[in-house]
């Protein structure tokens, strides 16, 4: 978000320009899934509000351990998809490349660089949009956004390098400096600006 009409706009410096994800589809994916398939918590901080699985079911003899190593290296390549950091890459990773040379068809190239296919096996789709819908809110009234709100306590950590802020929804207070440029927030620490002040003061 950047204001670009050269008015006065208080202490939001005209140059500062943040990145907010705030729907993540496949890593909210990813966590419905987590959910419902009853898998571990792999590293990553419990849900604010537990999905309704509807229908959802694992696949027939599914492996746990393996389908949890899965959802790990899964959860690691969605996310830098859906907040890559600022990089040059020159060309496809190591097994990429595997199947470039081996001569993948398309279906298992898009497999490769998408975990969806796998996920969405015996996914129901209504429970999982009915759970997406259940995690928006409504603007607070007279703010602009959390940002705004929250400005003051920004300001610093963008001149000290960050430029996206990724909102998932964790329970309670949660905020990780991911690297230099990118913030992971909780949806309740985001949406009130006392914690989401204590969060970017503490970065």
């Amino acid at each position: 978000m950047r204001f670009t009409d050269g008015l006065d706009h208080g202490p939001w410096p005209n140059d500062m320009l943040i990145s907010v994800i705030d729907d993540a589809s496949t890593l909210l994916l990813l966590l419905f899934v987590r959910s419902a398939w009853r898998l571990d918590d792999n590293g990553v901080p419990p849900l604010e509000c537990a999905p309704d699985a509807g229908s959802t079911r694992a696949p027939a003899g599914l492996d746990r351990a393996e389908a949890n190593a899965r959802w790990v290296a899964d959860w690691a390549r969605a996310f830098e998809v859906v907040a890559p950091p600022r990089r040059i890459t020159s060309g496809p990773d190591a097994a990429m490349q595997r199947l470039l040379d081996a001569g993948a068809s398309v279906e298992e190239l898009l497999g490769a660089t998408s975990p969806e296919p796998f996920w969405r096996t015996g996914l129901d789709v209504e429970a999982e949009w009915a759970w997406r819908r259940s995690l928006q809110r409504d603007p607070r009234e007279g703010s602009l956004s959390p940002e705004h709100d929250a400005v003051e306590w920004l300001v610093p950590v963008w001149r000290s390098g960050l430029r996206t802020i990724i909102e998932l929804p964790y329970a309670g207070y949660y905020v990780k400096r991911v690297d230099v440029e990118r913030v992971v927030v909780s949806a309740a620490t985001r949406h009130d600006p006392e914690l989401y002040s204590i969060a970017l003061s503490t970065l």
